[in-house]
């Protein structure tokens, strides 16, 4: 095809070099190494214009040089605006950390797109985490500058949390993620692995080192996944750790994935090839958590535990300690201790079972299970709740008590209807559902 639209067009011939940099080149048009791209106009434009610097140079041939140099032109004709987003964060107008390490933030890689041009740059996401009940906050969304993907990626990452480190008790989290200094709608679920990475060292209070970048998307089971513009986001990372001088110790963590899609810059691979910069593909999100820490991530034994010392053990600890932390605030405000040794799993199933109970109207004589009601109810005593000025346990049945016969009736009438209307009320107590605290439940659905 080369050699056809050469004579078509009246070319110089390429020579062997030239041919392998317009293939390599092809690849990078379709962000695929396996593939080679047949859009006539894009080749036509590469092969005139290489075949323009030959001839500035009076060679009789194209070489690669010639090749890299069409590249190269081609790509500074357009990036107007990505030298003025890389002179911000070199000014540290847009804030962009490369070295360091800090807790609950992160540098994400987004792709822009300007017409036929398309440019990386990296953005810092951060994430905040506290005792709450339950809810995540997508800033983005909140301010309408989310897209559905996106919404879609930060509602994984509320799944992932709640089947690794809460399988037996509610979530006691509040938190909220936002990418700094984004103006514009933000699209897509590529930051979502980093999202993830920030929302678990905000919990934990470990920080991330900020020489990486990173890119990948998270499913709820942990893996890592695919990504578009993998090239443009490695080389817009580059760009600013080179600006700013290369340590030798940053990179970009990718997916592995996206390994066989990598078609990258010369002076990129230059770089990797000199240990200057370094790329690592992940398939998990614990290898991403080892990377960016430097801790181990710990794996969960037999019983869902994780080593304390390891990355998961902190989180799983601080999560349980901010549960137990909300349950005892919750009853001291209601006046009350909480159960010894009350499984917080069934008090969520009660709760629930009141709930259906509420929806249908059905259940007389429980108790109303709205926030200003529920701190008039008896205290609990090991599951079951003492009435007030009795030693009889709330479901219990209650000892009968004869009332006086009526003119004519016998006593032992009188004594039969007394059992029977304390029984009734034994069963309407029994109905009562066990209060639990409403931000645990709210968590809990």
């Amino acid at each position: 095809m080369i050699c056809a639209l050469c004579h078509e067009e009246k070319l110089l011939p390429f020579a062997r070099g030239g041919i392998e940099r317009v293939i390599e080149q092809s690849s990078r048009y379709v962000d695929d190494s396996t593939r080679l791209s047949l859009h006539r106009g894009e080749i036509v434009d590469l092969l005139r214009e290489s075949n323009y610097w030959a001839r500035q140079r009076h060679q009789d041939r194209i070489e690669a040089a010639d090749v890299a140099q069409a590249v190269a032109t081609a790509r500074h004709r357009n990036s107007q605006y990505a030298e003025l987003m890389l002179r911000q964060m070199e000014r540290g107008t847009l804030m962009i950390d490369t070295e360091g390490a800090v807790p609950g933030q992160g540098n994400g890689l987004t792709v822009i797109q300007m017409g036929d041009h398309r440019f990386g740059r990296p953005a810092r996401i951060t994430a905040t985490a506290r005792i709450g009940s339950g809810r995540m906050i997508d800033i983005e969304r909140e301010t309408k500058l989310g897209g559905a993907i996106h919404s879609k990626g930060v509602l994984i990452l509320s799944a992932f949390l709640g089947n690794r480190y809460a399988r037996n008790s509610p979530l006691s989290l509040n938190a909220s993620l936002v990418f700094e200094q984004s103006y514009g709608a933000v699209e897509g679920d590529s930051a979502s692995a980093l999202e993830l990475c920030t929302l678990l060292s905000a919990i934990a209070g470990v920080p991330l080192k900020q020489q990486f970048a990173v890119t990948g998307s998270v499913n709820q089971h942990g893996r890592i996944q695919a990504i578009g513009g993998v090239n443009e986001k490695i080389e817009g990372f580059f760009e600013l750790c080179s600006s700013r001088g290369l340590s030798g110790d940053q990179g970009v963590i990718i997916p592995a994935a996206n390994v066989e899609h990598l078609t990258l810059h010369s002076e990129v691979v230059e770089a990797c090839r000199d240990g200057h910069f370094h790329i690592y593909a992940v398939a998990e999100i614990d290898e991403m958590l080892a990377l960016l820490t430097g801790q181990d991530a710990g794996e969960m034994d037999r019983d869902g535990l994780y080593p304390p010392r390891t990355l998961n053990g902190r989180v799983q600890r601080q999560l349980q300690d901010w549960y137990e932390t909300a349950r005892k605030q919750h009853s001291q405000e209601n006046g009350r201790d909480p159960p010894p040794g009350a499984d917080p799993r069934s008090r969520c199933l009660r709760s629930r079972q009141a709930g259906a109970l509420r929806a249908t109207g059905s259940g007389a004589g429980h108790r109303s299970g709205s926030p200003a009601d529920r701190g008039s109810g008896p205290p609990y005593r090991g599951g079951s709740a003492i009435l007030p000025g009795s030693d009889t346990p709330h479901g219990a049945l209650a000892p009968a008590q004869s009332r006086p016969a009526r003119a004519g009736e016998p006593a032992a009438v009188a004594g039969a209807a007394a059992a029977a209307s304390a029984t009734g009320a034994a069963k309407r107590r029994a109905m009562a559902p066990a209060h639990l605290p409403w931000s645990l439940v709210r968590g809990a659905w």
